[in-house]
């Protein structure tokens, strides 16, 4: 911003051009914020800015102000667990794992699943964490990874989701 002398009218056409684009791609405008910083010097990141030439139309805060006082997601702990295959690849000593991320509810070590679509059935012999340390359990908003033992890796693909039996996801065909 202190390339174009902290001109409003560039930081309103920019703001503009994205606010396009993050609503086209799924985002709620209500939920996007908009910050003129300094790259190079850091003015508005850390604390508000005292530049005359944005202090002069812009009042919000720093972002790391606005980031400070964002609202945490709300994970979905009580619903069905479902966990979402972003990779699949055999664990040179444990077997066939899939990583992901726990989109909804928790799973346990231990746990018998089903993966959707096709309706293979797994247990899960092992949870660990993205740094490969093994915990217990897994809950909402966690990415993680499930070691299945000896499924097949051709059934299970980028996309499926891993389910409990009894709360299987709905797929059509």
């Amino acid at each position: 911003m202190e390339n174009v002398a902290w001109s409003k009218e560039r930081y309103d056409h920019i703001s503009h051009q994205l606010s396009n684009f993050l609503k086209n791609i799924g985002f709620r405008s209500s939920e996007v914020i908009f910050v003129p910083v300094s790259g190079l010097e850091g003015d508005n990141l850390l604390e508000k800015s005292t530049t005359a030439k944005l202090t002069s139309w812009y009042s919000g805060g720093s972002l790391v102000d606005l980031i400070d006082n964002l609202q945490p997601p709300i994970r979905s702990y009580d619903k069905n667990f479902r966990f979402i295959v972003t990779d699949t690849f055999k664990h040179p000593q444990l077997g066939l794992s899939v990583a992901g991320k726990v989109d909804s509810g928790f799973i346990i070590m231990g746990t018998a699943v089903v993966i959707m679509p096709g309706g293979h059935t797994a247990l899960v012999k092992q949870i660990l964490t993205v740094t490969e340390q093994q915990v217990d359990y897994s809950v909402a908003g966690e990415q993680c990874i499930l070691i299945l033992g000896d499924r097949s890796k051709q059934k299970i693909h980028n996309g499926n989701v891993v389910c409990e039996p009894h709360s299987k996801v709905r797929t059509t065909f």
